[in-house]
């Protein structure tokens, strides 16, 4: 994923650009995974918002 975004931030694209892994990974699991990279896990709090009812339950790029 670091190689597709310095692809893009170098290139002359403008726009949505989809450059997922296709590897399925839920919001909250990349979340803990970057708190804990930066060693912040305590700020993280899931959960803290209802859900939105337009929310869909499962997207995967």
């Amino acid at each position: 994923a670091g190689a597709a975004f310095a692809a893009l931030a170098l290139s002359d694209v403008e726009g949505p650009v989809n450059i997922c892994s296709g590897q399925p990974i839920s919001v909250a699991d990349f979340a803990t995974r970057l708190a804990l990279a930066v060693g912040r896990p305590d700020l993280l709090q899931l959960g803290a918002l209802p859900d939105r009812p337009n929310d869909p339950p499962y997207l995967v790029g």
